[in-house]
């Protein structure tokens, strides 16, 4: 094995909070049209330069009401903070609270006042955002006049930023990244999760292990610039020496796996 990793920096993190106050398109309203937007200190799927939280045109959203029915609603603009929510269902909301999970999902769905959904053990890398199906964010409304989500993370994101020396970043020995691991040693990541009213994604007893994103190499070769990967488990402590990301590579030489040696708390 090659030390083909100038610097690799893993840490989890929380994006910032929405700060800018723009706000998406003024599409039609009706007795079924909501609005959304995301909490302040909230991991969203979508980053932009400055990490801000953002809505993309025609993001999916589940809404259910008490019975448990399940809704498809989207966003009606794109690159906002705020957006209308809109539906081509018929959906039956009387007077009842309307829970809601961000992205949208055939498995989400609400038990006894409970947000159910699942954490992907194989998750998808993505250049310009983070791939909108694995960081799970719910909210709950009561109906008019209050129709505005307010979504809250129940999700956090591992970035792992990776450069290379200039020797390895050029030439025959230039390489990318396939893939990147994170696993635990003692908490399951991935798997069917409930989230109840404090937010937290708990994920199942026979839920795995790891997580690990798939087709890096979109990212390009390795160069001397840092390169970011996110990678989206549940919300928690984990403490030094639990967490161990594990990089393939398409030259097996500059295969790399490093414990991370702090605690986190996300």
């Amino acid at each position: 094995m090659k030390r083909a990793f100038l610097y690799m920096a893993a840490f989890a993190a929380l994006c910032v909070g929405c700060q800018k106050e723009d706000v998406g398109g003024e599409a039609l309203r009706n007795e079924n049209t909501f609005t959304a937007s995301f909490e302040s200190n909230t991991t969203r799927a979508y980053l932009d330069e400055e990490d801000y939280c953002r809505w993309e045109l025609n993001d999916q959203v589940s809404l259910f009401n008490n019975d448990g029915d399940h809704y498809i609603y989207y966003s009606v603009k794109g690159d906002v903070t705020t957006t209308q929510l809109n539906t081509n269902d018929s959906p039956e909301f009387a007077g009842e609270n309307i829970y809601a999970i961000f992205p949208y999902s055939e498995a989400n769905s609400i038990v006894n006042g409970t947000w159910n959904s699942v954490i992907p053990a194989e998750q998808a890398y993505n250049k310009e955002k983070v791939d909108m199906n694995n960081a799970i964010m719910v909210s709950k409304t009561a109906v008019a006049p209050k129709k505005h989500f307010s979504f809250k993370n129940s999700c956090a994101l591992v970035k792992v930023e990776l450069n290379t020396l200039s020797n390895y970043a050029t030439g025959e020995d230039a390489f990318s990244v396939n893939s990147i691991t994170l696993s635990s040693k003692s908490e399951n990541l991935a798997g069917a999760v409930m989230i109840a009213d404090d937010f937290v994604a708990k994920v199942a007893e026979d839920g795995a292990k790891s997580v690990t994103l798939t087709g890096c190499g979109e990212a390009g070769q390795m160069t001397t610039d840092y390169k970011r990967f996110v990678l989206v488990i549940p919300a928690g402590t984990y403490v030094a020496g639990d967490l161990t990301i594990s990089i393939d590579a398409t030259n097996d030489e500059f295969d790399y796996a490093v414990e991370l040696n702090r605690n986190f708390t996300i």
